[in-house]
């Protein structure tokens, strides 16, 4: 509802008509999915004559957990990149590699895609190095490995240097944006993946004489 309000709210802002958004849900948790599927179902015991004046909604639930081989094949419609990313979203959560190592599309993807897949891989997958090794080699991941090896080495630096400045902006931005307008769901993750140092500092010195959170996430867009 946060994301379909901020979405209404930007078209609103700048003049242009609402559009029709129906929310996608893609699970793949450990855990089985047990939220009702619409927005009232949320209440409890909520009485038939209140029901017309709350909102309500219906999202569409893909639950990756309850999906065979074969049904994650259909639902991608063709599409190898698509058919791994979603068979790796299935796996990667229950740390299971044995499933994971049988996800053969893998291995006709072009390089790029590949190098999508393994980053993803070896940041979300907690196993021991040597199982890490198999499926790199089951999977065809040593072509990729040493460009991917030079990005996490980069992405390492950088963190190492400069993450902690900049996640305490964030930080920061956010909790003054929170006191003085109020904050979305989304507009706080979109706070949360700007690392321009520069355009973080930009922000919170425009938040001081600011009428309004759009002119400060108007620097952020910039």
């Amino acid at each position: 509802l946060g994301y379909m309000y901020a979405t209404w709210d930007e078209r609103k802002k700048e003049n242009k008509p609402l559009t029709p958004i129906i929310p996608v849900v893609i699970y793949h948790g450990g855990q089985e999915w047990d939220i009702p599927t619409n927005f009232q179902g949320q209440f409890a015991s909520l009485k038939e004559t209140i029901k017309p004046y709350i909102p309500d909604f219906k999202y569409a639930l893909i639950d990756l957990s309850l999906l065979s081989y074969e049904e994650i094949r259909q639902k991608a419609k063709g599409n190898a990149f698509l058919a791994a990313s979603l068979e790796l979203m299935k796996y990667v959560p229950r740390q299971d590699a044995s499933s994971i190592m049988g996800i053969t599309d893998i291995i006709l993807l072009p390089e790029r895609d590949k190098l999508t897949l393994f980053w993803y891989i070896i940041y979300a997958l907690d196993v021991e190095e040597e199982t890490m090794q198999e499926i790199v080699e089951k999977l065809g991941g040593e072509e990729v490995m040493p460009s991917l090896a030079e990005r996490l080495i980069k992405r390492g630096k950088m963190e190492g240097e400069a993450q902690g400045e900049i996640r305490g902006k964030q930080k920061t931005l956010i909790k003054q944006l929170h006191r003085k307008f109020g904050l979305t769901p989304w507009e706080e993750e979109k706070i949360r993946l700007i690392n321009d140092e520069a355009k973080l500092d930009a922000a919170l010195e425009a938040i001081l004489d600011a009428e309004s959170k759009s002119e400060v996430l108007k620097i952020l867009e910039s």
